[in-house]
């Protein structure tokens, strides 16, 4: 199994377009403070979440289990 195969590239663009996109959205519709706050804590929750899925996902369809 390689470490960085296209698969690993293809996450990462995804996964650096999504917080991009996060963050912009916070800034530009959250108009307060604590509203910001918020809305960066659900997206950091939805990219970890995403973070795990995909460490998941390799460790369950690995075709040489340990």
């Amino acid at each position: 199994m390689n470490i960085f195969g296209w698969q690993h590239f293809v996450y990462l663009a995804i996964f650096i377009t999504l917080t991009t996109i996060g963050l912009i959205c916070a800034k530009k519709f959250a108009k307060t403070e604590r509203t910001q706050y918020i809305l960066i804590k659900i997206i950091g929750v939805a990219l970890l979440l995403s973070i795990l899925a995909n460490r998941l996902s390799i460790t369950l369809c690995s075709s040489n289990p340990k």
